[in-house]
């Protein structure tokens, strides 16, 4: 899967975990990468719930500032 976001499936459920320290920022890798695990979990038959996960303290800063400052 991706480097910053990955899928794991159990017992039918899927888990999407989110994984870019410290806070989980938004860029635009982590957005690619999430869309694919959705993608991902759709197509997966064996897969009847998901679970988007950020972590036990934050779930996702949100947009990656720094990242945006630099589109103009």
């Amino acid at each position: 899967m991706g480097e910053l976001v990955r899928l794991e499936v159990t017992d039918g459920i899927g888990t999407i975990r989110l994984d870019r320290p410290p806070m989980n920022a938004l860029n635009s890798q982590v957005q690619e990468e999430l869309r694919e695990a959705a993608r991902r979990a759709s197509a997966d038959e064996a897969v009847r719930a998901v679970v988007v996960y950020g972590g036990e303290k934050v779930f996702a800063a949100g947009a990656d500032i720094k990242e945006m400052a630099g589109m103009g």
